[in-house]
């Protein structure tokens, strides 16, 4: 029976080394694991989980990851990171977000949290990737078709940019995107603060009309002062709401 009356809120994790997300994750994942192939996790293997999770955090090119909490508590995340591929064969450059985790509680499955964590997955990794590649479970190849996802070898999605719309950025680096940027960023100080909640707005051409950063000290903003003035202010608003949303 679908379980369609939980309130629940999707944010995205800017800092994945924080105190305590890794061990939200590690008991979102053990627990789903634990119910669906009856398994049992010592402290000591949960231990080396999280150890293993820290050193590869800092190797990984772009961190994606959202999380999906209700009544205060992680009942579910996705999490992945972009790579480059290329192929000798056919002379094939692209940039691809490889989805590496999603779990959702099973007390909270059928909820629209699983569609809804893909979703924002998909909307920041178009920034900066062609398409998402994934290997499923057996028991999830069903959820992803429905969500558009085809196999090829294993199963991917294209990415269309996103429009009118906000979108967070995990680690900020300009030359990696390929929509226009209609704004002068100082990107040195988007650099220095890299895991700082950062936000993009594209307007409905899929350029980036505005960029917010939230720092320990202050909120900074670039916005394109060309746009009309009622643009302008929606772009304004539209950020300033993101942020105050981050936990």
């Amino acid at each position: 029976m679908a379980n369609k009356n939980i309130n629940f809120d999707i944010v995205p994790i800017f800092n994945q080394s924080a105190k305590g997300v890794w061990t939200d994750f590690v008991y979102v994942e053990n627990f789903c694991n634990r119910e669906m192939f009856n398994l049992y996790v010592s402290e000591d293997v949960v231990a080396t989980y999280l150890r293993d999770f820290a050193r590869n955090l800092g190797q990984w090119k772009h961190n994606f990851a959202f999380a999906a909490y209700a009544e205060e508590k992680m009942v579910g995340f996705i999490q992945g990171f972009a790579f480059e591929k290329s192929s000798e064969l056919y002379s094939v450059y692209s940039k691809e977000t490889f989805l590496e985790h999603l779990y959702v509680l099973p007390k909270y499955h059928k909820s629209g949290i699983g569609t809804q964590l893909l979703k924002a997955f998909e909307e920041t990794a178009a920034l900066m990737s062609s398409k998402v590649v994934l290997t499923p479970l057996k028991s999830a190849v069903g959820f992803y078709e429905k969500n558009g996802y085809a196999y090829f070898g294993d199963m991917e999605k294209n990415l269309v940019p996103c429009a009118n719309k906000v979108v967070p950025v995990f680690q900020w680096v300009k030359k990696d995107f390929d929509v226009k940027l209609n704004v002068t960023v100082n990107n040195h100080y988007l650099q220095k603060n890299k895991y700082n909640p950062i936000f993009a707005y594209l307007n409905r051409d899929s350029e980036i009309d505005g960029v917010i950063i939230k720092t320990d000290t202050e909120n900074k903003m670039w916005l394109n002062h060309e746009q009309d003035k009622n643009k302008l202010r929606l772009c304004r608003c539209k950020l300033e709401r993101a942020l105050d949303k981050v936990k």
